[in-house]
């Protein structure tokens, strides 16, 4: 599914439960309400996006290398910011299933502290297939 300009999401304006999972008790915009699971799912569970990734939106909220700055991004480059270089807060993105629904496009950004452990937090991880 390629990416749609001015879209909050990948797949579209809205998002719905089919397409990721997040506490589906709200709804964002003109979405409707569905299905709240309560706890991570399987990778895979929803279609990825145009790159092939899988769970970008819902399921964990992921952290980034990026320090929190509330004001970064009004002072910094348009294209591919690199972030403030210290902090004292990581950048979280994504939401997660205990999450809202407005919370679960990339560029909504939470803030937390490094060395917190939290049962919504997780990573990425990226498997490269060479042959």
């Amino acid at each position: 599914m390629p990416c749609r300009d001015n879209n909050l999401f990948y797949f579209g304006e809205f998002i719905s439960t089919e397409q990721a999972n997040y506490d589906g008790n709200y709804t964002y915009g003109n979405g409707r309400k569905g299905i709240y699971r309560q706890k991570t799912v399987v990778v895979r569970s929803f279609p990825p996006n145009a790159f092939g990734l899988y769970d970008m939106h819902g399921n964990v909220l992921e952290w980034c290398s990026d320090w929190y700055d509330e004001n970064y991004y009004s002072k910094s480059p348009g294209i591919d910011p690199p972030g403030p270089s210290t902090g004292q807060y990581r950048v979280l993105r994504g939401g997660s299933w205990y999450s809202r629904p407005r919370s679960c496009h990339s560029a909504f950004r939470f803030r937390n502290s490094p060395d917190l452990r939290w049962y919504s937090n997780g990573f990425r991880v990226v498997v490269l297939d060479f042959q």
